[in-house]
């Protein structure tokens, strides 16, 4: 088995996916959107046990699992205070998880619409992009796919893709 580990990192909604991708077919394992509820007093005690809880639950997946690789993508600035809160929360996390050991390659958004093969892609239609290669994977709400449940699980699995897609890939699952 190759498996790897790959993120969508954000503050809020951390989307972890493990994949084994043997003979470079993609066969999800686990999947899971990491959301971390905090209801200390300060901000500064929210985003710590934020990023604690986080990290504890990418370190129980990296030793359940045993990943060869983990890929993520690199989150971008931004223009407001959030966003960069959530940027460095990320990158920070990232930086956290190289110290496990484990080689960490990165890729853009970009690189993951491209994958899919807009670079515009919507979320809606990322998500559509991944229910279609992996019909079971998702359930439907409805007669529809829940986006906002799945936006971030989808854009993970992309990773893995976009990561299979690149020719230098050849050294790591």
């Amino acid at each position: 088995m190759a498996i790897v580990l790959a993120f969508d990192p954000s503050m809020r909604n951390w989307g972890c996916v493990v994949a084994d991708v043997s003979q470079g077919v993609v066969t999800v394992l686990h999947h899971e959107t990491i959301r971390i509820d905090s209801y200390k007093s300060s901000k500064a005690e929210q985003l710590l046990e934020i990023a604690d809880e986080t990290f504890r639950i990418i370190v129980k997946l990296v030793k359940q699992y045993k990943p060869l690789l983990i890929l993520s993508e690199l989150p971008h600035g931004s223009q407001s205070a959030q966003g960069m809160k959530s940027y460095a929360f990320s990158i920070t996390i990232l930086g956290t998880i190289c110290a496990l050991g484990i080689p960490l390659t990165t890729y853009s958004a970009y690189d993951v619409k491209h994958t899919v093969g807009s670079n515009t892609a919507t979320k809606k239609e990322i998500v559509n992009w991944v229910a279609n290669k992996h019909p079971n994977l998702f359930p439907l709400h409805g007669k529809a796919i829940s986006v906002t449940e799945y936006e971030h699980v989808a854009d993970a699995i992309v990773l893995i893709y976009t990561h299979l897609s690149k020719s230098d890939t050849r050294k790591h699952p």
